[in-house]
């Protein structure tokens, strides 16, 4: 996929070996990977509400199917509390489904590599007018990528304009969450 093989170092750090509360994993997770625990919270919300069972990205095609959730005429493809999407990840499953700590590691280990500018492929492509190309240091590019799977796309735009406008609200802290 265009990896930096020091990508691989980092997958390999990833055990999702903790317990605790929703936020307790958040907090660990955002530590563990040097990231802004708000965004890791924020980020959380947009994707599955801090549900680790959600499952997202329903699908009619079986090769985009984890073959055991195939339900005869399609399946989801992503799951867990930020929504590791099978079809690029298949080495976080099953774990990604069933273990929280697990799942949101993944997702923020996934991101600390592009942060690093491990993920080379990334700069083969052609941001939006105004944005800039794959570099080193940009989370909020990184954060547009793990849910568009691209660069500065559209979908990553507005991605990351409600991952922030989530922070900003700080929605886990409403009484009604």
């Amino acid at each position: 996929m265009g990896l930096d093989p020091k990508a691989d170092s980092l997958r390999r750090q990833i055990t999702g070996n903790f317990t605790g509360t929703t936020d307790e994993i958040l907090q660990w997770v955002a530590c563990k990977w040097g990231f802004d625990p708000n965004m890791v919270r924020a980020q959380a919300v947009i994707e599955s509400y801090w549900n680790q069972s959600t499952a997202g990205d329903y699908t009619t095609d079986p090769q985009n199917c984890l073959a055991s959730m195939w339900d005869g005429s399609g399946c989801n493809q992503s799951y867990g509390i930020l929504q590791v999407k099978w079809l690029f990840f298949k080495d976080a499953f099953p774990m990604a489904q069933t273990d929280t700590a697990f799942s949101a590691e993944y997702a923020y280990g996934i991101l600390r590599a592009c942060y690093e500018g491990w993920a080379t492929y990334l700069s083969q492509g052609n941001p939006l007018p105004g944005y800039a190309r794959y570099a080193a240091g940009d989370i909020w590019g990184c954060l547009g990528r793990w849910y568009s799977g691209w660069w500065y796309t559209q979908g990553a735009v507005d991605y990351i304009a409600k991952v922030k406008a989530t922070m900003a609200a700080k929605t886990w802290l409403s009484p009604n969450f």
